[in-house]
């Protein structure tokens, strides 16, 4: 029953609107829409810069705290206020376990190679993706191109 009355309310409304179209005389229904203005499509990268001026300052402080179960300290190698750069000794130390030290160090160099391998992973995982979504553009630059 709800069927038959769906279909017989579209049948009508296709037939109201047929007749519509077919009884203007006026052509006040426009049957075909033209483009006047055509406008070029343009890729760019959307971009806000804001300019301040401002100083810039470290957010954090790295503790760095000497483990007595592992060696006995001996020297700090610079003094407070010294220029340090990445790689300069801070100071100096005797291991009291050989063995254990090698162990510990060799099992935190695997865990950062690993962190390593899968930070490049991703990394090459992302710039897959964006080659294909660069290709994907491009096809579709070249069909709006030729389609024109």
């Amino acid at each position: 029953m709800k069927k038959r009355r769906n279909l017989i309310f579209l049948t009508l409304f296709i037939l109201v609107n047929f007749l519509l179209i077919y009884l203007d005389d006026d052509w006040t229904v426009d049957r075909i829409t033209y483009v006047d203005e055509w406008a070029n499509t343009r890729v760019m990268d959307v971009r806000e810069n804001l300019v301040q001026d401002g100083i810039l300052t470290h957010t954090d402080q790295n503790r760095i705290y000497f483990d007595k179960q592992q060696g006995n300290f001996q020297s700090f190698m610079v003094e407070k206020g010294d220029a340090v750069t990445a790689g300069d000794p801070l100071y100096t130390y005797s291991v009291t376990d050989y063995n254990q030290t090698y162990r510990t160090l060799t099992n935190e160099i695997d865990r950062l190679e690993d962190e390593v391998d899968a930070i490049e992973a991703i990394i090459s995982e992302i710039e897959r993706y964006s080659f294909r979504f660069k290709m994907t553009q491009l096809r579709f630059r070249l069909m709006t191109v030729n389609t024109s």
